[in-house]
């Protein structure tokens, strides 16, 4: 959302030139002052909430015009089948589902919309990843969907977004064959529980990615586990470092298996447990 403020570099360095050419034209001989430079803008104000948790947010008095950005967590990975240290192997976990995302304008300045004061912002966690499973069929537990992150105002949801579905567990080893990956979760959908505040402005929705299935096992070969499902919106202040994506998904684990097939002594290892998801996140600009 663009936001625009009354004045400006412009305006003001036009009122300096006026008034520097109404000195000119005055009979006295004098030089004229240097003009003064424009008075600065005030910078929006941008305030982050990213870590999973409830908070009571008011807004200034004072606030023309806001910009709320939402993303709930992601849906966690599930976990890598197990296997009997033979030579079948464990199917990967399914990736969790990317988490949708929602950006609502307000313009209190131009039409009077209502911003809520105060709101309670609750902002979801990252769906937990599933466990490895161990041993001949032990298959690897789903992992679970991502915490809604919503913003009330009393006890009215005004804003949310859905969250990412879990991915599925990978399938053990069997007796005759190796295990099979499993699906991942679906992502969060824009349409679905993703809503704005009324009479919202410059409205931006935006679906998570669906979490990569698992591969099968194969012999002397595990399957490898989903890649996570992408959030709806990547929004760089929820970010605390580069490989940091709020509102992913967590990768699936793959299976249990044997590496350093060609080598004279095969390492088997076990299943990997699979990936948490991001976390969700708000975003409040408001001038």
């Amino acid at each position: 959302m663009r936001f625009s403020f009354s004045g400006g570099p412009q305006s003001a360095a036009l009122v300096s030139l006026l008034a520097a050419t109404s000195l000119l034209a005055s009979p006295a001989v004098a030089a004229a002052p240097t003009p003064e430079a424009p008075p600065a803008v005030a910078a929006a104000t941008v305030k982050t909430f990213r870590e999973p948790g409830t908070y009571t947010f008011v807004l200034p008095k004072g606030t023309k015009q806001a910009r709320v950005q939402v993303m709930s967590g992601g849906g966690g990975g599930g976990g890598g089948g197990g296997y009997n240290n033979g030579q079948f192997t464990g199917g990967g976990g399914g990736a969790g589902g990317g988490a949708a995302a929602i950006t609502c304008g307000l313009n209190v300045g131009n039409k009077g919309t209502p911003i809520p004061l105060p709101t309670t912002i609750t902002v979801g966690a990252g769906g937990a990843g599933g466990k490895a499973g161990e041993g001949k069929d032990g298959r690897g537990s789903a992992g679970t969907a991502g915490g809604p992150t919503i913003i009330k105002f009393r006890s009215q949801v005004v804003m949310q977004a859905e969250s990412g579905e879990p991915g599925k567990g990978g399938e053990g080893s069997q007796t005759f064959r190796s295990g099979n990956g499993n699906y991942g979760g679906e992502g969060g959908n824009a349409m679905g529980r993703t809503h704005c505040f009324p009479h919202a402005e410059n409205v931006i929705r935006k679906s998570g990615g669906k979490g990569d299935s698992g591969q099968d096992g194969k012999r002397n070969d595990s399957g490898a586990g989903g890649m996570l499902g992408a959030p709806g919106m990547i929004v760089d202040s929820c970010r605390k470092r580069p490989d940091d994506y709020p509102g992913a998904g967590g990768d699936g684990g793959s299976g249990a298996g044997v590496t350093n097939k060609e080598g004279h002594k095969p390492k088997h290892m076990p299943a990997d447990p699979g990936k948490q998801g991001g976390h969700g996140c708000v975003v409040v600009t408001y001038s």
